[in-house]
């Protein structure tokens, strides 16, 4: 690249990595203070059917709410979101970046997203085939929670590790650079 010809490596890797972090910040739902909270992974979306009406009312009185992880959503109308399967996890993190998630639950859950929560119930062991059965195919095959999607903010502290050892790298060659130029110059 011709207009970077001379910027140092590490001032590229450093400019990218403040817009990274503007962006997430910007454009992340978590907050940017330190936060552990619940949250539901997608498993799948429902159809919208007559036979899973009565899942739907079930999930609309609900067990429990989970807030959204920064604020509420004025923009979403309840009523017209989709009935999804889902998985409950709890997520550590800070800086609106994930640095751990835990599987906290041993059933999916049904869940609607009413712009300020997630408005979500239980399904229990016999009420799985009872589910996927009234969505008329499996919502459930070969699903297994996968934590290490949800740790991606520790790529952060090893670009800035990245980063530190670029710096320092540029730093060894400069001064044996001008060691080199101060020896040629003596002789």
């Amino acid at each position: 690249m011709p207009f970077l010809k001379g910027v140092p490596i590490s001032w590229v890797l450093a400019a990218l990595l403040a817009v990274a972090v503007l962006a997430n910040a910007l454009l992340t739902n978590r907050p940017l203070q330190g936060y552990s909270m619940y949250q539901i992974e997608e498993i799948a979306t429902l159809p919208e059917t007559p036979e899973l009406a009565d899942v739907r009312r079930y999930t609309e009185i609900g067990a429990g709410e989970i807030p959204h992880l920064r604020g509420a959503r004025d923009d979403l109308d309840a009523s017209a979101q989709p009935l999804k399967l889902g998985w409950l996890y709890r997520e550590s993190g800070i800086l609106g970046l994930p640095y751990w998630a835990e599987n906290v639950s041993t059933l999916p859950a049904l869940y609607i997203d009413y712009g300020d929560a997630y408005r979500y119930a239980g399904v229990g062991p016999r009420q799985v085939s009872l589910l996927e059965e009234k969505a008329g195919r499996p919502v459930l095959r070969d699903y297994e929670f996968r934590w290490y999607r949800h740790v991606w903010g520790w790529l952060f502290p090893l670009a800035i590790g990245l980063l530190i050892l670029l710096w320092r790298k540029e730093a060894r060659a400069r001064e044996e650079a001008m060691w080199a130029l101060d020896s040629a110059e003596a002789a």
